[in-house]
């Protein structure tokens, strides 16, 4: 079973939450486990659709704690028309059901040719879309300066460690206006040293560990059948 996670966004210059990732988790014998986890294969091109049909059901526990949500969505999705239509009807009948902003992250493993492919229709739908781990795989500085992102996802470890490519990410963002998001924000002197840095949204461990949101529906109950 499919269980999403949250995993809040914190900003350290308002000092509140301001949104959450959504994870995905698979619950099995009272345990939930990671996608890396997970043994049998995975497929994310089904997962994605039902991920936004879960939010859709328990929309009232998600109103009544954040006012945005970060949702990866898979090349899968992405590179097929048929997957693509289900899922963004999905997607749209979400955003038309509550005031809960959905912000799309577009991750490592989507392909360049599936983010050209779609782009433009989810941004003629108002839909933000952020750049997902930057530096690894497809989320290359290119990538970046390609196309308008409305944020941008660094991991702050390598910021610390002032990893030159991500410093070039960093001020390439900061010159254009594309808010900067921290991930794998772990202890308190990683989430000052990425303020310091001007990364003041800022996810991981020291801000929250993903959890299930009180009032979550895992399942509909089954109906009585009359006899």
């Amino acid at each position: 079973m499919i269980i999403p996670m949250f995993q809040p966004i914190h900003s350290t210059k308002s000092g509140v939450v301001v949104g959450a990732e959504v994870l995905n988790r698979w619950f099995f014998d009272e345990v939930y486990y990671a996608p890396g986890d997970v043994r049998v294969g995975i497929r994310w091109e089904d997962i994605d659709p039902e991920v936004i049909l879960l939010l859709i059901k328990n929309i009232p526990a998600i109103e009544a704690r954040y006012p945005r949500l970060m949702i990866n969505v898979s090349e899968e999705t992405l590179e097929s028309d048929y997957r693509f239509a289900a899922w963004i009807a999905q997607v749209e009948r979400f955003r038309a059901l509550t005031t809960v902003e959905l912000i799309i992250e577009m991750t490592e493993g989507v392909t360049d040719a599936s983010l050209w492919k779609r782009w433009d229709e989810l941004k003629v739908k108002g839909i933000p879309l952020v750049m997902d781990d930057y530096g690894y795989k497809n989320s290359t500085h290119e990538r970046l300066e390609a196309f308008p992102w409305d944020g941008c996802k660094f991991d702050v470890k390598r910021l610390a460690a002032l990893a030159q490519k991500d410093m070039k990410g960093v001020r390439f963002c900061q010159d254009s206006d594309i808010p900067l998001i921290g991930e794998q924000v772990e202890t308190e002197q990683l989430a000052q040293q990425s303020s310091w840095m001007g990364v003041h949204l800022q996810q991981g461990y020291h801000h929250g560990r993903p959890a299930l949101l009180d009032g979550w529906v895992k399942k509909e109950k089954k109906q009585a059948v009359a006899k």
